[in-house]
């Protein structure tokens, strides 16, 4: 009788634990959700507040580090925003947003063969995304390897016809480096 009662209580605690569990994971979702709405709303401080109390509750969740990630970034903290893009990466490293913001991160730092890492492993989970190739094409412009860049601007029009107005500049230069 007192194996079973033991056994119960196990049970019943262990039930609790992963209730508990289960909310916390909903409740970080909830609260990723709020700092994305204060992100884009510009309410940076905000922002990484939701996204710190997020990871607190939750430190497993790729997207709450991958968003604060992207404030950092936009505020600056470069080191901060790459620490918290290679956290999301090891906690789940197959959404080729987290490989593309951290190759942004890359570009704006000069960093451009870091940056072709973190766009090709993107373009090799999913080939269809338009921004790594598009990513991928200023990359090789800053290389001077025009006619890869090129190629890869094409591949972004060709999967999002939309990009043709912001990729024309990017085309325009190449044509005048090209003529130099």
């Amino acid at each position: 009788m007192r194996v079973t009662i033991v056994a119960v209580l196990f049970w019943v605690m262990t039930l609790g634990v992963v209730a508990c569990g289960e909310a916390a994971s909903e409740q970080a979702l909830a609260l990723n959700e709020k700092g994305l709405a204060h992100y884009e709303a510009r309410e940076y401080e905000s922002a990484i507040d939701a996204f710190n109390r997020a990871i607190e509750l939750d430190d497993t969740l790729a997207e709450a580090h991958n968003n604060r990630g992207l404030v950092y970034q936009d505020l600056g903290g470069h080191g901060k925003a790459l620490a918290d893009f290679n956290r999301a990466i090891e906690l789940d490293g197959t959404p080729i947003s987290v490989y593309t913001d951290r190759a942004q991160l890359h570009f704006m730092n000069g960093n451009y063969d870091l940056m072709l890492n973190d766009v090709n492993q993107a373009i090799e989970i999913d080939g269809t995304q338009e921004v790594a190739y598009s990513l991928r094409g200023r990359a090789y412009i800053s290389q001077g390897d025009y006619d890869r860049a090129i190629t890869d601007f094409n591949r972004a029009i060709e999967l999002n016809r939309s990009l043709a107005v912001n990729i024309s500049p990017y085309l325009q230069d190449i044509e005048a480096r090209m003529r130099e």
